[in-house]
């Protein structure tokens, strides 16, 4: 095979995530950039033998020799939250480039050790924050970059689903394990809302949060964030596990008009849909449905653009990179240190 058609050589690290298997695919069936996995590492030995099964590969039950002992250009971090340190650290060490399941760590001080050891090793580096790519939100940000709403007032984003009590097939035991998770809802899903309003926002100023454990179990699964960003918008992030379907809501108000976008969010957006009012876009004066053909095509999921940015001369892309990556933790961690203290987190003072 020429160097042209070589296939990107990666290793597995952890298969704890409950979309692995989703979005691996995306890679392997790619016949433009060919993608092959060598090697599959996790901490649960069974669960890694099953995954390496299924690949076809071997499993490696220890890190350093994963990553030693198999060819790989970089890295897919799938396991457990509060292993990520350790995985990233272990790569990091080895030249290996890496894509990480958001959040990146769960508090600021274990990223700031990730970056640092990121930047001294010269390696490429990528967080996955998978509500970015798709073309609803784009058309979002363009209305915003044009003023096409006015000045932006307040935001509210919901993602919500029910596999917290198995109406949609349940999420494994070990999603309630906080020594695996470090929480709950806010940590897992709700960092899709929390990043994409970052993405929308800028930086966050502060934040309150409310959080409850409706099964009991010590994890929230509902919380209500209130954010305050540093341009003055006031947005509010609602996630639960603990809802009737999967679905996903975000609203953006103005003072000459608002925008609506609703439907699940899976691999396509061909469930959603789009309502736009505004006072300053011909036809929509009193608000209509916007037609999918007006809507930007959806990017690229993140784990694509990793294999991207493997080929490419660049360090990070852009909206992917460190910094983004470690605004997400701080608005995590502000959020569970609001919700045991009761009270507002400024997060340039407690950072």
């Amino acid at each position: 095979m020429d160097k042209k058609n070589k296939k990107i050589r990666l290793a597995l690290l952890g298969c704890w995530h409950v979309h692995t298997f989703m979005y691996l695919p995306l890679l392997l069936e790619d016949p433009k950039n060919p993608v092959e996995f060598t090697v599959v590492w996790d901490e649960d030995a069974g669960r890694g033998q099953d995954a390496a099964k299924r690949l076809g590969i071997p499993f490696e039950p220890d890190l350093e020799k994963a990553l030693t002992d198999y060819e790989s250009l970089g890295v897919i971090i799938q396991c457990a939250t509060t292993s990520h340190k350790k995985a990233v650290l272990c790569a990091a060490a080895r030249k290996k480039h890496i894509f990480c399941e958001k959040v990146l760590a769960p508090s600021v001080e274990e990223c700031l050790k990730i970056q640092r050891a990121v930047r001294q090793n010269h390696v490429k580096f990528m967080i996955s924050l998978d509500a970015l790519p798709y073309g609803a939100y784009h058309f979002a940000k363009e209305l915003i970059r044009k003023g096409c709403l006015g000045q932006i007032g307040s935001a509210y984003v919901r993602r919500v689903h029910g596999m917290a009590y198995g109406e949609e097939g349940g999420l494994p035991d070990y999603w309630y394990d906080n020594r695996q998770t470090a929480g709950g809802a806010t940590i897992d899903l709700g960092t899709h809302g929390l990043s994409l309003l970052s993405w929308l926002f800028g930086r966050a100023k502060d934040v309150t949060a409310l959080t409850q454990s409706r099964l009991g179990n010590g994890q929230d699964d509902v919380s209500t964030l209130v954010i305050r960003f540093e341009n003055g918008v006031l947005a509010a992030s609602h996630t639960s596990f603990f809802a009737a379907h999967l679905e996903n809501y975000v609203e953006i108000i103005g003072n000459q008009g608002r925008l609506a976008i609703l439907g699940f969010i899976g691999l396509n957006q061909d469930r959603i849909r789009v309502f736009l009012q505004s006072d300053l876009l011909p036809g929509f004066e009193a608000g209509k449905e916007v037609s999918p053909e007006e809507l930007p095509d959806t990017s690229p999921l993140t784990i694509q653009q990793f294999i991207y940015l493997l080929q490419s001369e660049e360090q990070e892309i852009p909206d992917y990179g460190m910094e983004e990556a470690i605004q997400l933790t701080k608005l995590v961690e502000g959020a569970y240190q609001s919700a045991a203290l009761g009270r507002t987190i400024c997060l340039s003072e407690f950072f």
